[in-house]
């Protein structure tokens, strides 16, 4: 099986980061890993005022130039987890409200191929 391009729903599994789902389309392998190497398009938050992202080579979360540090960029360990339904990984990401990065825990939902 070649590599294939798929669409990755994810939805944070703490209360106080409801509503910043994540959205991430991926190439992933044959054993549903991500194929890295090259950046990848994303949005975080509701449907209706997404915040675009890039999932980068290096498996940062950057939220562009709009933003900066602590803001910009969040950490996450997406890029050693398998792309399965139920598979959970972290973001560390910098929280308004409390001023700092803090690690939520993120369930994947839905994987959906692309054509």
């Amino acid at each position: 099986m070649a590599n294939r391009v798929v669409r990755v729903v994810a939805e944070p599994d703490h209360a106080d980061w409801e509503g910043y789902n994540l959205v991430l389309d991926l190439m992933i392998d044959d054993e549903n890993t991500i194929v890295m190497g090259r950046p990848y398009f994303g949005a975080q938050g509701a449907i209706s005022s997404p915040e675009p992202l890039v999932f980068t080579t290096s498996g940062t979360l950057d939220f562009g130039s709009e933003y900066e540090e602590p803001e910009r960029t969040a950490e996450t360990n997406l890029k050693a987890k398998a792309i399965t339904f139920g598979e959970k990984f972290t973001v560390k990401q910098y929280n308004n409200q409390t001023y700092k990065k803090e690690s939520v825990l993120y369930t994947i939902k839905k994987i959906e191929p692309m054509k």
